[in-house]
């Protein structure tokens, strides 16, 4: 930093000594703090409660003026910084603005909305203003040995695999009766969930790149969006866990040939799928209550 000082000098370049501090482990940037010693980004906690305030004030309202929402997305935006995956529960929010002009123009608050903002409730509840900052670099499911697959129809389900750890969800029966089966998408979004949800943990302070063979899910993970508000369930659940465990993700495409344990899996081909993976557990995770009941309400 001194000689940084002098070269400015040197160069009649001006500098703000009140604006000036370091080199430093511990520095105050935009509103955040960051402290470089135990890894972490600091959100002011009366931010963090002045937020949760208005959002649970808003959850309460029917309609709301674009000045009043504005002023929330610009307290989201500031969280956001050091919180990225949080850009996901605010996007629906931001595109509602666009359909009005003027500040007192009133904007109905949707159910999409209110389940977005549900999300960052649940969390900003939680949340004792500490998001560390993630390792270097992005580490491949494969490196993880984790994969993930789902099949349609009756009597096969969606797998999940952990460096030989497992789980398989059979489709509910009443499924067989419904439109869900023809909602690829949707069915192959659930294992991710499922592997996130059960083996949290091992996705701690990570960047999880996700090899998947279905495109559409591929999109939906990596924009952490979707236009249809059963993917969006699921979806919000990722990125609440991601939120949580302090991990980022994204996805990319791959043929379903390289995915082969758990397509084994999915399909309940268990001969196979011991053949592919003979060190695999002998036994499956169990799938916890709450996961299936968050299946049961779509």
């Amino acid at each position: 930093m001194f000689q940084y000082d002098q070269i400015c000098k040197s160069l009649g370049v001006p500098l703000a000594n009140e604006k000036t501090e370091g080199p430093t482990t511990l520095i105050e940037y935009l509103g955040l703090t960051i402290d470089t010693v135990n890894m972490v980004v600091k959100i002011p906690h009366k931010k963090v409660e002045e937020l949760l305030n208005r959002i649970i004030k808003l959850l309460a309202m029917k309609k709301v003026t674009l000045k009043e929402l504005q002023s929330i997305c610009g307290s989201l935006a500031f969280c956001t910084k050091a919180l990225p995956a949080g850009r996901a529960f605010s996007c629906r929010l931001y595109s509602t603005m666009g359909k009005v002009s003027k500040p007192f123009h009133f904007i109905r608050v949707t159910s999409g909305m209110k389940n977005d903002l549900l999300m960052w409730k649940l969390f900003l509840e939680q949340f004792n203003g500490n998001s560390y900052i993630n390792d270097i670099g992005w580490i491949s499911n494969f490196d993880l040995e984790l994969y993930t697959d789902s099949a349609g129809g009756l009597g096969k389900g969606c797998a999940a695999y952990l460096n030989g750890k497992w789980t398989f969800l059979e489709w509910p029966n009443e499924w067989n009766s419904s439109e869900i089966f023809k909602d690829i998408t949707y069915l192959e979004i659930i294992p991710i969930a499922l592997a996130i949800f059960l083996w949290f943990d091992q996705f701690y302070k990570k960047n999880i790149l996700f090899h998947i063979d279905n495109l559409a899910v591929v999109n939906i993970l990596n924009k952490k969006s979707s236009k249809s508000e059963r993917v969006m369930s699921i979806l919000r659940l990722i990125v609440y866990c991601s939120l949580i465990g302090n991990f980022q993700f994204k996805a990319v495409h791959i043929l379903s040939k390289d995915n082969a344990i758990a397509d084994a899996l999915s399909r309940a081909n268990f001969q196979k799928f011991r053949r592919l993976a003979p060190l695999a557990n002998d036994h499956p995770h169990p799938i916890p209550v709450e996961f299936w009941n968050l299946l049961k309400t779509k």
